[in-house]
């Protein structure tokens, strides 16, 4: 399955996460007995992405990633505001003001992100995101929420 990665950090003095440490991230999560390469790996506009295990049915753009099934109608989907589409998916669009992440109505595929003071990190993967991180701490309050 397709895995994408998204860093962008928050301010100027931030460590960077840079797009070789984005793609080694994405990398690791490809299983020891098979070689999966990371694919449309790019920084632009101060975002971070990489993409593990690309399909033909995922949609790319220069500032947007769209994974799984997007029925848009014509409409464009990879705008940040712009209309929510129906299918199955799970969309990433930014421009220079805001990074949206968006599922859809049922949450079939999920977008995992974290926020802190240097970063805003998203991913298909918790493990990405942690490995990014470098650093994991169980918050024991959210069981009940993420179990219901």
């Amino acid at each position: 399955m397709a895995k994408f990665v998204l860093a962008v950090p928050r301010r100027a003095a931030a460590g960077a996460i840079g797009l070789a440490k984005v793609e080694r991230a994405c990398a690791a999560l490809a299983p020891d007995d098979l070689e999966l390469a990371v694919h449309a790996a790019q920084s632009r506009d101060g975002v971070v992405t990489a993409i593990l295990n690309p399909s033909p049915a995922m949609r790319i753009e220069p500032s947007a990633i769209g994974l799984g099934a997007i029925a848009d109608g014509g409409q464009p989907w990879s705008e940040p505001g712009g209309a929510v589409p129906d299918g199955s998916f799970v969309i990433a669009r930014w421009n220079e003001a805001v990074v949206e992440l968006l599922s859809d109505v049922v949450a079939t595929r999920t977008a995992w992100w974290v926020l802190t003071e240097d970063y805003f990190l998203a991913s298909s993967s918790q493990r990405a995101i942690v490995r990014l991180l470098g650093d994991f701490q169980f918050n024991r309050e959210v069981i009940a929420w993420m179990l219901a």
